[in-house]
């Protein structure tokens, strides 16, 4: 896709520490990394993640989560990188090693590339 839901995932759930999209089309791809690139450099991606972390540490629930959120904001700076990407790919060739959540728009997915999927899921 264009990264939208990868961009929201990022800015709602302070335990999303890094996100990676991979699209197979070189026109969407380059939509995505070129509206990332416009959110990133009017600050506007990084304001809203710390309104997100803000807002998980006024829960004050003690949970891991908002250990995760207090120690972003207390490290937060203005010149770190954003750690959301888009890249052009074909996600069966990707390394999904470190991946600890995926969200596939498999819809449109024959059997076989399901299994085929699930398969590289696991082992990976």
């Amino acid at each position: 896709g264009v990264g939208r839901l990868l961009v929201q995932i990022y800015l709602e759930f302070p335990r999303v520490q890094t996100a990676l999209g991979v699209e197979l089309s070189p026109l969407r791809a380059n939509l995505a990394k070129e509206a990332l690139a416009d959110f990133s450099s009017t600050g506007q991606l990084r304001s809203l993640r710390r309104r997100a972390l803000l807002g998980t540490l006024l829960a004050e629930d003690g949970s891991e989560v908002t250990r995760l959120a207090q120690q972003e904001l207390t490290q937060q700076n203005e010149n770190d990188e954003i750690p959301v990407t888009m890249i052009e790919g074909d996600m069966f060739q990707a390394d999904i090693g470190n991946i600890t959540h995926m969200y596939l728009a498999s819809l449109a997915w024959c059997d076989g590339m399901m299994v085929s999927m699930a398969t590289k899921i696991t082992r990976e």
